[in-house]
């Protein structure tokens, strides 16, 4: 499954913002998203790059195979498992 499959199939969106201020460094991260590991929301996670496509690949890396929370504090909050096998950029 690619990056796009899974966020179709989430239904989830992908944040990418670039800063330029720091050395033009691209910020992803999914709208609204926590990690969760043993029961303890640990906030956003974000991946950095410098291209987008970077940033999305480092984001992927650090939330694969861990549990994540969208709209954690509204009704229609969700728990997921990434899954271990998705196909990054190349």
């Amino acid at each position: 499954m690619t990056i796009a499959e899974y966020c179709d199939t989430i239904n989830a969106d992908i944040i990418v913002t670039r800063y330029y201020n720091q050395n033009e460094t691209w910020l992803a991260w999914f709208d609204h998203c926590e990690v969760k590991n043993e029961g303890i929301l640990y906030g956003r996670s974000s991946g950095y790059g410098k291209t987008p496509q970077d940033a999305i690949n480092s984001y992927f890396k650090q939330i694969m195979g861990k549990v994540i929370v969208l709209n954690a504090m509204s009704p229609e909050r969700r728990e997921l498992i990434v899954p271990n096998n998705i196909i990054l950029y190349s």
